[in-house]
């Protein structure tokens, strides 16, 4: 008989398959083909959205109100059925149920992120719109929710050994277990220009793409002139970062993504902070060497000097001498086309979800 599962997330209501950049959708999909799913839908009425935003404006007295809310509203319905486990997708709450989380961060990473090394490495403060107050609370708050959680699926490696390093006490329920690819990878047949580098990242300035634009006119006005640097994600662009040979797409669907990967040449999004970063599996998925920063979970995917390069700071030269050397660099483009096979079999929903069942079901048979 098929075992029974709740999964929760805040669906996309305009299109389910847009949820949470299409990771969510994926997920309840590659668990369905394991378990008998039933999708719980979070809070995310036209009300709730208003407080969201007003608690967004200063009045972070609202940031328990509207967690008290989503968590008792979960609650009432899933209450009649406690034998059965949920699978909660980045918004996890304390319920009475067996209960699995999905994350690709923690509020506790907050810390790290307004360090004095961090403000010295010009890491971005993800969390800069919420107070210390509102920190702390939602630190304590999802530490109640760890401890009585059966398994923390993380995304990356990097948040997996620092939640290790921050939470020693819950180091035995902590699983790294990645993310697939959301964009196509199929071959279309298009022919590649050798002068194009992407950037795509809808958070411009925490993706580093104000580093990206100075490096790049650096490299046309010292290395190449023949180079376009094709900027897609963010709704609008300011003036300052235009230019010759930039190319502005905007805010551009997953299709129009894929596409874009394949006829550009080089990847280049030296995030300054980026938990974890599917762009570059679906990058790397699509034949391009990539530029990263030396930080977070962009080591993992990116080995230096053979399937792209990694920066240290936020030195524009630098960076422009990376992106001559990638964009000329054939060894490194075959290098990675030689391991698609290896990252469609371990960048895939499909992976993912056989490795969270096994897991799932290894520790509901311990009950």
């Amino acid at each position: 008989m098929e075992k029974k599962l709740f999964v929760t997330a805040r669906w996309d209501r305009s299109d389910i398959r847009k949820t949470w950049s299409g990771s969510g959708y994926a997920l309840w999909q590659g668990l369905s083909k394991n378990f008998c799913v039933e999708r719980i839908a979070l809070v995310d009425t036209w009300w709730y959205r208003c407080l969201q935003l007003v608690r967004r404006i200063g009045m972070g007295f609202l940031s328990k109100p509207l967690e008290d809310i989503q968590t008792d509203i979960l609650r009432k319905q899933i209450q009649p059925y406690k034998d059965i486990p949920v699978f909660m997708i980045t918004g996890v709450f304390e319920v009475e149920n067996s209960s699995y989380l999905y994350m690709d961060n923690i509020w506790k990473v907050a810390h790290l992120l307004t360090s004095p090394e961090a403000q010295k490495k010009h890491y971005f403060n993800h969390f800069f719109s919420y107070s210390s107050r509102e920190v702390s609370f939602h630190i304590a708050r999802q530490y109640q929710v760890f401890a009585k959680s059966k398994a923390i699926f993380l995304m990356g490696q990097w948040l997996a050994r620092y939640m290790k390093e921050v939470y020693p006490e819950f180091k035995d329920k902590i699983y790294a277990v990645g993310g697939g690819c959301n964009v196509s990878s199929t071959d279309s047949g298009e022919i590649r220009s050798g002068n194009k580098i992407l950037f795509v990242g809808k958070a411009f300035l925490r993706k580093g793409g104000d580093l990206v634009v100075e490096a790049f006119r650096l490299l046309r006005a010292n290395y190449r002139k023949d180079v376009e640097l094709i900027i897609a994600g963010p709704d609008t662009l300011p003036d300052k970062y235009k230019g010759e040979g930039i190319i502005f797409k905007g805010c551009v669907s997953f299709e129009e993504v894929g596409r874009l990967m394949k006829v550009c040449d080089v990847f280049c999004m030296p995030s300054r902070f980026e938990a974890y970063g599917l762009v570059f599996v679906e990058a790397l998925l699509n034949g391009l060497p990539c530029i990263g920063r030396n930080a977070f979970e962009m080591p993992y995917f990116i080995e230096q000097g053979i399937t792209g390069e990694l920066i240290d700071e936020d030195d524009p030269e630098e960076l422009a001498r990376k992106m001559a050397d990638v964009i000329a660099d054939e060894k490194m483009k075959c290098a990675v086309a030689e391991r698609k096979n290896e990252y469609e079999s371990y960048y895939s929903w499909d992976r993912v979800c056989a490795d969270i069942t096994r897991i799932i079901n290894e520790k509901e048979d311990e009950r």
